[in-house]
């Protein structure tokens, strides 16, 4: 069971190569016999190959009419390198013969061999030829052809062709002195001929002459070359002018960038100038504020004899010095300040100048203040609030003035000489108007949002 598996599994694919070989090798005849022979030969440059039959004196050339090999033309052997013929197709290149065996130069003979031999069909023949016939390999023109297949029985049934060499040998000996060349031996039999025999072996035939056909092949391959190497440079070539066509585009955005940089950081740069001082003081406490959390926080039993305030670096600093009930609890209220921090004693307590005060030296750092937001340079600035002007006096309700300041009434006219007594007003008294203008505290400029993610180009 198991080696008739194996043997089924070897022999299908050796099946199917003759199949498709077999397939091939129709298919290609049929198209040839569509195409014009003259088309045919310059396309696949094989020469005319002429059939030849040999007897012991003569050479006689032959053609295949309706199955039937036909005499169009009898050699002498001793006259062959002479022959006119002969020597116009040597000229012509045309001296390639093939050469036709007769039915009773050759044995032919049917054997049925196991389906797995399909593969190497002749190399197998080759090792039983001498079981088969009176002949060894050495000795014989041997050629196998396919017959038909038994798949049930695993068999294969082959036609052998053998032809001695002893008989064969000296008619390939007098065309080879005629200067032509063996392309095929061959069976002058319908049936054997149906079946493609070829006895002469393969290594044995002549150069097969190309022609056109390898123009035709080496011009395909470099065109696919000159293809392929088109594909590959042709989309660097366009993208290289792209490149070149965007480089004024990045020029001009280059220089465009560089005049909006030197801008922007000269805007920075005055920005950053007018925003020190108003940063300096808004984001500093004031002393006043300083001293009265100190004075709201400050236990009443607590003093301060000391008070120093000064900066260190980018901090504030507050020592205090003076006397507590507990030095302790003056850490904790700084502590719990919304402007202290970080409070620490600076040096041991001692007793104070009453028995139940602790002196104590602290230290506490201020904590920074909050800036206000910033507004841009383009926000409008803070409206003066004008008062309305005072009414012309003609436009002022009566009142009513106290006897001092009531006007006097107008004098007569006086002589010349005679002055306006004391004390008196003017006619008319005009009341002086007032603007109030209220001005808002400054606050920092802010940079253009841009500002933070612009980037290199």
């Amino acid at each position: 069971m198991n080696e008739s598996m194996t043997v089924r599994s070897s022999t299908a694919p050796a099946k199917l190569r003759a199949r498709l070989n077999d397939f091939w090798h129709w298919w290609i005849s049929e198209l040839r016999v569509l195409v014009p022979a003259g088309v045919t030969g310059w396309v696949v440059g094989d020469v005319a190959v002429t059939d030849v039959m040999v007897d012991g004196t003569d050479i006689h050339l032959m053609r295949i009419e309706s199955g039937k090999p036909i005499v169009f033309a009898t050699i002498a052997a001793g006259d062959a390198t002479t022959d006119p013929g002969l020597r116009e197709l040597r000229a012509k290149g045309n001296d390639r013969v093939r050469v036709l065996l007769n039915v009773d130069q050759v044995l032919l003979k049917v054997i049925t061999l196991p389906a797995a031999t399909e593969e190497n069909l002749r190399e197998v023949m080759g090792f039983e030829l001498d079981r088969h016939t009176p002949f060894m390999a050495s000795q014989a023109y041997y050629d196998v052809r396919l017959l038909r297949r038994d798949t049930p029985r695993e068999t294969i049934e082959v036609l052998l062709a053998v032809a001695a060499r002893s008989v064969v040998d000296p008619l390939l000996a007098t065309l080879r002195q005629a200067g032509l060349s063996i392309d095929a031996i061959t069976v002058v039999d319908s049936d054997a001929a149906g079946q493609t025999i070829t006895l002469l072996p393969a290594r044995d035939k002549p150069t097969r002459k190309w022609g056109n056909l390898l123009r035709i092949n080496l011009a395909l391959l470099v065109l696919a070359l000159l293809l392929g190497l088109l594909a590959l440079l042709l989309p660097i070539w366009q993208k290289r002018e792209l490149v070149i066509a965007l480089n004024p585009l990045v020029t001009k955005a280059n220089a465009e960038y560089e005049v909006s940089q030197r801008i922007y950081d000269e805007y920075t740069k005055l920005v950053i100038e007018y925003n020190y001082i108003t940063g300096k003081k808004q984001g500093m406490h004031p002393s006043l504020a300083i001293l009265e959390e100190l004075t709201r926080i400050f236990p009443d039993t607590a003093s301060v004899q000391s008070l120093d305030l000064k900066s260190s670096g980018k901090t504030r600093d507050v020592t205090l010095i003076g006397e507590a009930q507990a030095a302790s609890k003056i850490i904790e209220v700084l502590e719990q300040s919304a402007l202290f921090q970080n409070a620490s004693q600076r040096s041991q307590t001692r007793p104070g100048s009453q028995g139940r005060n602790e002196w104590f030296h602290i230290a506490t750092e201020l904590k920074p203040k909050a800036l206000p937001a910033p507004s841009a340079l383009d926000e409008k600035p803070a409206a003066a609030i004008e008062l309305p002007a005072s009414p012309p006096a003609s436009a002022l309700p009566p009142t009513t003035l106290p006897a001092a300041l009531e006007p006097a009434a107008p004098a007569p006219k006086s002589a010349p000489g005679v002055t306006q007594p004391a004390g008196a007003l003017p006619a008319k008294a005009e009341i002086p108007t007032a603007t109030v203008t209220v001005v808002t505290p400054a606050k920092p400029v802010a940079l253009p949002p841009a500002a933070a993610n612009r980037k290199q180009p």
